[in-house]
């Protein structure tokens, strides 16, 4: 079958990062109106944090802080959008953005995977993470990434807060629609 869906994922995620609104320019040296633009939350951004390091697509890299500050908003609750970019393979990469108003900073994490709730659900759990340790941070994003991409219905955990808390969802049916558990 002719999907837009790449079909041989072998990781759970392919890219993740935090994004500072405003290009790297407009910190201290930049114009007043990058600084005002930077401070409202428009004109794109620039990465500060990013996992893995050996993630080299110049092409996804450049796009996503634009697609992170898309448009001036209100910072006053937790905001959660996706978008979706196309490779030169026609695949589609989907990206989830978790803004904080907590945070001068969004998380992204970009992936081939569609699965919506799963990574609205991640975002959420590595933003607690980090607000805790930077170091769990570091190591359950890295235990995230190399875990593989379980079976169609069968289940990954993660643990952190050691051992404390789970983050554990089941890899959905390809082609079927979700249903509501009986």
């Amino acid at each position: 079958m002719n999907s837009r869906i790449k079909e041989d994922v072998s990781r759970l995620f392919e890219y993740w990062c935090e994004i500072a609104p405003g290009s790297a320019a407009s910190s201290p040296a930049g114009t007043p109106e990058d600084k005002a633009a930077a401070a409202r939350g428009i004109g794109g951004g620039h990465i500060v944090q990013s996992f893995p390091e050996s993630f080299k697509d110049a092409k996804v890299i450049a796009d996503i802080p634009s697609f992170a500050y898309p448009c001036s908003f209100e910072r006053r609750t937790i905001q959660v959008h996706s978008f979706v970019l196309t490779n030169i393979d026609s695949k589609w990469r989907f990206g989830f953005c978790r803004h904080d108003p907590k945070s001068p900073t969004a998380m992204v994490i970009v992936t081939y995977l569609p699965w919506h709730d799963t990574f609205i659900r991640f975002l959420n759990v590595l933003a607690d993470v980090r607000k805790n340790s930077q170091q769990e941070f570091e190591s359950f994003l890295a235990e995230a990434y190399n875990r593989g991409v379980p079976e169609p219905g069968g289940c990954l955990k993660l643990q952190y807060d050691r051992p404390v808390q789970t983050f554990s969802f089941q890899r959905p049916q390809q082609f079927l629609l979700p249903s509501i558990p009986e």
